[in-house]
Order: C-alpha cells, then structure tokens, then sequence
C-alpha cells in the first residue's frame, strides 16, 4: 500500500511542488502533535511549565507553530 507522500508525488503536477507540499502538511502534523500533547499532558496533571505564566507561554508557542505551518499550506 502506498503511503501518502507517494500518492502527492504520483498525482502532483511536478515533483517539485509535491516535495514542498509533503513537507509542508508533514510541518502541519508535527505542530498539530505537540499542540495536543502539550494539552494531553496537562489533562493527566502534568503541569510542565511549573508556573501559569510559564503554561501560558508554552501554549501560545505551540499554537503559533500550528498557525505557521497551515499559513505554509497557503503560500
């Protein structure tokens, strides 16, 4: 069974621009992942930052990673 990445270079109109968009969705999952790990991790009580200030910090970041990733996907 093919993985998805060889699907986007098979149908994609060149090699170039499947390359750029793999690389792109694979951002958008990488930083879709942290954002619910981090939550994950908080809902089993692990409040890693110690400090609210410190949770808060870490929760923008991994939202902006998020945000950065999909405005990628628009370029």
């Amino acid at each position: 069974m093919a993985e998805w990445p060889d699907i986007l270079v098979q149908h994609a109109p060149s090699e170039l621009t499947a390359r750029r968009l793999i690389a792109q969705l694979r951002a958008c999952e990488v930083s879709a992942l942290a954002f619910c790990r981090l939550l994950e991790r908080w809902g089993r009580g692990v409040a890693e930052p110690a400090t609210a200030g410190g949770r808060e910090a870490a929760l923008r970041h991994a939202a902006d990673r998020v945000e950065t990733a999909l405005a990628g996907l628009e370029t």
